[in-house]
């Protein structure tokens, strides 16, 4: 069921088979009430339910009463949430080193196969824009170079938090890294380098001894992101240059300038639940259309996608929801397991890609969720065991 989400979401062999809206409408959840059919009930009693989440996806259904698009929001009402939140029971009823070890192994089929592909294929080694600008990096058989460059990304926080072997690890992290800059994604690389980072810092920060290590630790953490910061807007124009970038980072300072000012009409509810930015039939999409100059698929920002369509309302709860996650992420680390150290990683990759796409929907969304609710069980699981021992 993971890998059957995972695969229809991200799209990983989208060049060769686009998946019909009946798949994700119809087969998947499906396959997840069959899944859990046979599921013990004790399976599913141990699954954590994050009230948050639920309520960004009510908000989001409750969108298509002003949508101004309505047709286009209940189709991907029913696209997204049934298998959304029937995927993540099923998750949740599994073990979790049945969960990561499925992602670590569906993470080296993905990465084998856009490898032979890229080097095989030469369609594989280059993009359209979205004002059709041939961009050149793998990207397998992903639709496009930024998705390959993404998923590695987030395939490399699972691998450096979860596979040990002495063998496996070191290929595996070696491959996401060249496989991330061999997209030439200026958006994966970003996040490659903030969540290599932010592992690292998880790392040292849990093998502090006591709390005074880790004030003296936090505190030097702050200045050292402080002078990274001031480092990052000095080489910023020269890191633009190395991925054919300028400083409107391909027009999507323009795209991000009438964006707001189109949600400046619709600030708190949004124009519902709807990426559907290619319709001809929405005034409010062609005015922005207009605006902007040139074709552009979404906002090319997470939040303003999210604010777009949903308003601050719904902004407010994705925020609610992914502080949710690294809250459950940091309070992990106080019991040595692997799965809050794996939740800050990828929280912090998002983050940080979110700024140049929208990641705070559909499969970045799905994705976070699952990081949220397996570290959850995880945190979960461990206070258990250390209160039965304590009896």
């Amino acid at each position: 069921m993971l890998v059957c989400y995972i695969t229809i979401k991200f799209g990983p062999f989208e060049q060769l088979w686009f998946s019909p809206g009946i798949v994700s409408t119809a087969f998947l959840p499906a396959l997840a009430i069959g899944v859990l059919a046979i599921t013990p009930g004790i399976a599913l009693q141990r699954a954590p339910i994050n009230m948050l989440l639920l309520g960004m996806l009510a908000w989001s259904t409750m969108s298509v009463s002003w949508s101004v698009d309505q047709t286009f929001t209940l189709f991907l009402i029913r696209s997204e949430l049934p298998a959304l939140v029937l995927t993540l029971l099923v998750v949740a009823s599994m073990r979790l080193e049945v969960v990561t070890g499925t992602l670590i192994a569906y993470l080296q089929v993905i990465m084998a196969w856009s490898f032979l592909t890229s080097l095989g294929r030469p369609e594989s080694r280059r993009s359209m824009s979205d004002d059709f600008i041939p961009l050149i990096g793998w990207r397998g058989t992903f639709d496009h170079k930024n998705g390959m460059g993404m998923f590695l990304v987030l395939g490399l926080a699972t691998v450096i938090a979860f596979e040990h072997r002495r063998v496996v690890r070191p290929v595996m992290i070696t491959l996401c890294v060249v496989g991330t800059f061999a997209t030439r994604s200026a958006t994966a690389a970003s996040g490659l380098l903030v969540m290599v980072l932010v592992a690292l810092w998880v790392s040292a920060l849990s093998v502090s001894r006591n709390r005074r290590d880790q004030a003296i630790f936090a505190i030097l953490s702050v200045m050292i992101a402080a002078l990274a910061v001031f480092l990052t807007l000095g080489l910023l124009p020269s890191f633009l240059t190395l991925y054919g970038k300028d400083l409107t980072f391909s027009g999507r300072t323009i795209i991000w300038a009438n964006t707001i000012d189109a949600i400046a009409d619709r600030p708190w509810f949004g124009i519902g639940f709807t990426s559907n930015w290619s319709s001809v039939s929405t005034p409010v999409v062609l005015d922005l259309r207009r605006a902007i100059g040139f074709d552009a698929a979404h906002a090319h920002n997470g939040a303003l996608e999210l604010v777009f369509e949903v308003g601050i309302v719904g902004l407010a709860l994705y925020l609610a929801f992914f502080v949710s996650v690294v809250r459950r992420g940091l309070r992990s680390l106080t019991t040595a397991n692997p799965y809050g150290r794996w939740a800050l990683a990828t929280c912090a990759a998002l983050a940080i890609m979110s700024v140049s796409e929208v990641l705070f929907q559909g499969a970045f969304l799905g994705y976070l969720a699952i990081v949220g609710i397996v570290t959850t069980r995880a945190d979960l699981d461990a206070r258990r065991s250390t209160a039965v021992r304590r009896m």
